[in-house]
């Protein structure tokens, strides 16, 4: 059970301008037994569901700094991530994942949108729920095929080498992947939003309102 926290303040900086005030928001370890102060709120979820577009969102929010792993990722080798599982395959990005992850847990306050896959290493999840909370952003298979097909070049998973696959055959790869990775999603959250059909604002205002 999370930790329960005040509910979101609301100030307002400027009579044209107003903002969430970001709280406390200790942390509980798990297996430790001990309290972290960070506060960083870190949004993980299949690709597609949503996380840098919900990110960007909760940051303009909140003031605060919006960080996307898998671009800091790209600054750090020098190549876009379907380049990088090319030419240099799966397991080199999660390292590279993992030692971004580690450089920012020393910072506090930010929003972080992870990488699909950041919540296979039990590691990663070790990091992100020491520094403050995981929100989990689900979405129906469906969505997240529809939402995956406008984009097919950013998906090396998905397409793997390929440049066009039908309707079927994403739906078909998206629910193979879903199956491992949903219940490591779960296990990692400490709040759950559901993102179908659903605007940005919405899902943000959700999760302001959740307390985290």
């Amino acid at each position: 059970m999370p930790h329960q926290v005040a509910p979101w303040a609301f100030v307002a900086l400027a009579p044209t301008r107003a903002v969430y005030q970001m709280p406390y928001l200790p942390s509980m370890q798990r297996g430790t037994g001990k309290v972290s102060g960070m506060n960083n709120i870190a949004l993980v979820g299949f690709m597609g569901c949503g996380k840098t577009t919900i990110g960007r969102e909760l940051a303009s929010r909140l003031d605060s700094p919006f960080v996307d792993t898998d671009e800091r990722v790209e600054k750090e080798v020098g190549l876009p991530v379907p380049d990088i599982f090319a030419q240099r395959g799966e397991p080199f990005f999660r390292r590279v994942e993992t030692e971004i992850l580690v450089r920012l847990s020393n910072n506090s306050n930010l929003i972080l949108s992870c990488g699909g896959g950041i919540v296979k290493d039990p590691e990663n999840v070790r990091l992100l729920k020491a520094g403050g909370w995981v929100v989990y952003l689900r979405a129906t298979p469906g969505e997240l095929t529809r939402r995956i097909r406008t984009e097919p070049g950013t998906r090396p998973l998905i397409y793997g080498e390929r440049d066009v696959m039908s309707y079927k055959e994403v739906l078909s790869r998206v629910k193979e992947l879903l199956a491992e990775r949903a219940p490591l999603y779960e296990a990692a959250a400490d709040h759950i939003v559901d993102t179908t059909r659903r605007l940005p604002r919405e899902i943000a205002g959700e999760i302001l309102q959740f307390g985290l």
